[in-house]
């Protein structure tokens, strides 16, 4: 049996979570309503005859009586249950997905390898029971919901703070931001850094959905956490609210972000690519082995099981090749980037020797232009004239993608006067043609040539945030005057897919925006409107003031920024009630080794609340040898789960991803790395602090002379290389930055003369602890301060030299001084005697 996830009567209007039990209902009717029965289809069904009285909740399996109005006691009932009912019961807790038995099974994908021999890895074996043994099931509507659903708090404007509080409200409703918030208590768990402003939104969008539903509240709290950050938010002045967004998440993401490195790139290749090899295993036996988090056994280039010395000895080598490569660090990653984060594809191709560069990039919301008029009468024209000129080749993704611009647009792009949000989308991903003054310089050509780009979504995020710019600035002012022109925006179903080239769906719904009322920028008022997860209906949420509206009354409104989340396919919706059914809590049993295997949480989270989960991942506490993250272990007990190991076949089959472990063990290599790494940051920031400290007491015992800033100007070094080091310093996950490169602070004349950019990119920094740097990084060339031309190398070199006697020379000296003076010297001249 599947039970359908929308109510039989009004779908799609609402959410099917009771099931009659009557046999004349059971296979065919599910129905919306609460479980006091008070209101909607499920209250309906009963009133119109009364023997339709027992209903079971899909959410949590459990039985409800209408009559009664209490739940039903399935093995004590009084009166006991008839065995017609019992039966159906018993039916129904058999639909528990097994490996095969669904139709939307999907093919086998890829098993997620280890890169080398786990036996030599496998250190202290973690206790199971410091894993929490979790139930997976939706929190419960209260009798509430019906008429004052969760979710209706306002915030409070504390002094010109509408953008603040419509940001946060707008993001508030978008399900997979405020389900994350939701349910932490500390988020320390999803970082080492104290994430004191993620803690802090926390605490925010649980009041919001607090079941107290207070009125309104502060959001100052939140508000003094971002403006730390970022100084253009101090203050009461009134700031723009899409920049507002953007600091907010990038401080959230800065937060809450983790490493991620080259071997979890494997889990998103087998996610879009078949396999041969399958897991051969059983649940209980000898072949155990396979699944406890060491090598399955399989070799790594067949699908023969690799038995032999010979055999492990060759494999144990490829994995530490691999090894090589696995670690390497190649960005950052974190709740916020799995919402928000897109990916463009930008394609440029020379019209002379028909060469292509490609470049992508990641992009968190879509700024688009608002088209004029004259704009769209200009590309509707260059359909006429031929734009297929500049696609006279075999390039048939551009000419097919032009076609369709073109001639089988389904949106008002040409036709119609009024602007939709589609012509926008079209305007943007319009390819651009390359000629006169924006002709591109061609590698393979090695010249200027005419050319062609185009711009496609290669990645859609699960939230796509579209911004449509209504500001300009003014040249003769300061100011930034408003386009009010109407954009009709959809509020379902806006097809991203004709600017795709994804395979995922691309269908997305309308979860909040942002609106402006007002001239400009620098005045008017933020107000933000949300659809409520809970009853479907849209609210206005004006600072402190929350109205329920009509939809019709949305279409006037001049929106600003767009939050879309992604359609979820029938097949996923399926899939999740099958997980929500076996994950409840009487499902549930107490894990063993031979049985269980653990999933990340996180993972577990994201599949409840996104449209598109993706591959499971378990490097989210696994390293790369698949034993315990030295970084995670503190909080393992919450970052990852136990569940059968038929659940753990039935979601590989359908998502991939992995690596299966059954025990968790501390890793003897990367828990010695990681010491190592955590002493080296202690080492070097002690040891840089011990300069800076015995440099401070020269100078009060006046010895600057000993000192090069005596002599010499500052020395400069690259802003963006010494937060680098800073970060690498007090972050317990950050990685050693690379060398030192002060070139980028640097421009060069036509005399070859090099002058210090007075653009903020540089620092001043003592030549002491620049040496101290250079000695563990290298790198270079050393700067100084001063609006001249920065000496040559040799020039430097020979001024240096002079500098390096004359403190040489007063050192001998002060030496010589302490060695006539009494044992007890000052802590100054210790210093300088070592």
């Amino acid at each position: 049996m599947i039970f359908q996830s929308r109510c039989t009567e009004c779908s799609p209007a609402a959410s099917g979570r009771w099931l009659c039990l009557h046999p004349s209902c059971i296979d065919s009717i599910t129905l919306c309503g609460s479980k006091n029965g008070e209101q909607q289809h499920a209250t309906e069904h009963y009133q119109n005859d009364p023997s339709h009285c027992v209903m079971l909740n899909t959410s949590n399996m459990r039985v409800f009586c209408f009559i009664c109005n209490v739940e039903v006691d399935k093995n004590n009932n009084e009166p006991p249950l008839t065995n017609e009912l019992l039966n159906c019961l018993t039916e129904i807790r058999k639909t528990e997905p097994r490996n095969g038995s669904s139709k939307t099974k999907a093919k086998a994908q890829n098993p997620i390898e280890i890169a080398v021999e786990l036996a030599d890895t496998k250190g202290e074996l973690l206790d199971r029971s410091s894993i929490q043994n979790r139930p997976y099931v939706k929190e419960m509507e209260d009798e509430f919901e019906a008429d004052f659903p969760k979710g209706l708090t306002g915030l409070n404007n504390c002094g010109n703070t509408c953008y603040f509080n419509a940001v946060i409200q707008s993001l508030s409703n978008c399900p997979p931001f405020s389900d994350f918030f939701r349910g932490k208590g500390d988020l320390r768990q999803f970082s080492i850094r104290e994430p004191r402003a993620a803690n802090t939104m926390a605490q925010l969008i649980q009041n919001l959905w607090s079941a107290q539903r207070l009125p309104s509240i502060s959001p100052i709290s939140m508000l003094k956490k971002v403006a730390e950050a970022h100084a253009q938010f101090r203050g009461t002045q009134q700031q723009d609210a899409q920049e507002l967004m953007r600091c907010l998440l990038q401080l959230l993401h800065t937060e809450l972000s983790r490493p991620k490195y080259e071997h979890e790139l494997n889990i998103a290749r087998s996610f879009h690519r078949d396999t041969k090899r399958r897991r051969n295993w059983t649940i209980s036996g000898s072949n155990d082995r396979n699944f406890d988090g060491a090598d399955s056994g399989w070799s790594s280039e067949g699908d023969t099981p690799s038995s032999s010395a010979d055999s492990r000895s060759t494999k144990r080598k490829k994995g530490e090749k691999r090894q090589q490569h696995a670690n390497k660090l190649i960005g950052y990653t974190s709740i916020i980037s799995d919402i928000f984060d897109g990916q463009l594809t930008s394609t440029v191709r020379c019209l002379t020797c028909k060469n292509t560069s490609t470049t992508k990039e990641t992009f968190q919301d879509l700024s688009l232009p608002i088209p004029s008029k004259k704009q769209l009468d200009k590309i509707a024209s260059e359909k006429d004239e031929g734009v297929s000129s500049f696609a006279t080749d075999d390039s048939g993704s551009l000419w097919s993608w032009l076609t369709w611009l073109y001639t089988f647009a389904p949106y008002s792009f040409f036709s119609s006067e009024s602007i939709s949000l589609e012509d926008c989308l079209s305007v943007f991903f319009t390819p651009d043609k390359l000629c006169g003054d924006d002709m591109y310089s061609c590698e393979k050509c090695a010249k200027l040539r005419n050319g062609i780009k185009t711009v496609r979504i290669s990645h859609l995020p699960e939230v796509l945030c579209i911004h449509i710019k209504r500001f300009r600035h003014d040249p003769s002012g300061s100011t930034n005057h408003k386009i009010s022109s109407r954009v009709n925006f959809p509020l379902c179903g806006l097809d991203m897919s004709p600017f795709s080239d994804s395979d995922e769906s691309a269908l997305y719904d309308l979860c909040s925006f942002i609106s402006h009322e007002g001239g400009s920028a620098e005045s008017g008022h933020y107000i933000s409107y949300a659809r409520n997860e809970i009853d479907g209906n849209w609210y206005e949420f004006d600072d402190s003031i929350v109205t329920k509206l009509d939809t019709a009354y949305l279409m006037t409104k001049e929106a600003y920024v767009l939050f879309y989340q992604r359609r979820a396919t029938e097949e996923c919706e399926i899939t999740k009630e099958h997980v929500r059914f076996a994950l409840s809590p009487e499902n549930v049993t107490l894990p063993k080794s031979t049985t269980h295997c653990c999933i990340s949480t996180e993972w577990l989270n994201k599949f409840n609340t996104f449209s598109c989960v993706g591959p499971i991942n378990n490097y989210d506490f696994l390293c790369v040898h698949g034993n315990l993250l030295p970084s995670r272990s503190a909080h393992i007990s919450s970052l990852c789960t136990h569940i059968h190991v038929s659940l753990w076949e039935f979601l590989t089959n359908r998502f991939g991803g992995g690596p299966m472990t059954r025990e968790l063990h501390h890793c003897l290599v990367c828990d010695q790395k990681w010491k190592q790494l955590q002493e080296r940051k202690k080492t070097e920031l002690e040891k840089f602090k011990q300069i800076e400290q015995t440099m401070d007491a020269w100078q009060r015992d006046g010895l600057e002379k000993c000192l090069y800033a005596h002599y010499l100007p500052p020395f400069m070094i690259s802003r963006n290389w010494f937060s680098s080091w800073i970060n690498f310093v007090h972050d317990p996950l950050a990685e050693p930055p690379g060398t030192i490169d002060n070139n980028m602070i640097l421009r060069k004349n036509d005399q070859n003369q090099f002058f210090l950019l007075p653009n903020g990119n540089s620092i001043p920094l003592d030549r002491e602890l620049f040496l101290f740097l250079k000695q563990i990084y290298g790198g270079g060339p050393e700067v100084l301060r001063s609006p001249a031309a920065q000496l040559s190398e040799q020039e430097l070199s020979d001024l240096l030299d002079q500098v390096n006697s004359k403190i040489a020379e007063m050192k001998k000296q002060l030496t010589a001084e302490i060695l006539k003076q009494e044992p007890v010297q000052s802590s100054s001249q210790s210093s300088l005697s070592t």
